[in-house]
């Protein structure tokens, strides 16, 4: 049985993934910042959960592309 997840993915090696990765990355940085020149409490807050959002959907987009491959080919390493 195989599946199409080019929905989310067109496999470990695609930029798509990279890309993704760099962007958690970035916005770790600014919420970093953001914490260390917090000036109002519920903007701050309202900013941090906003990039906390956007990070943890890559998370889950990832994991479940690993999920699903796995689900059709125990053996796959990279998943």
């Amino acid at each position: 049985m195989k599946w199409d997840l080019s929905v989310l993915y067109n496999g470990f090696d695609d930029p798509a993934i990279e890309a993704e990765f760099a962007k958690v990355l970035e916005l770790n940085v600014q919420k970093k910042a953001l914490l260390e020149n917090a000036g109002d409490v519920k903007a701050t807050l309202e900013a941090y959960e906003r990039m906390e959002e956007e990070s943890s959907q890559f998370g889950f987009k990832l994991g479940e592309f690993a999920s699903l491959t796995l689900a059709t080919d125990a053996t796959n390493e990279q998943a």
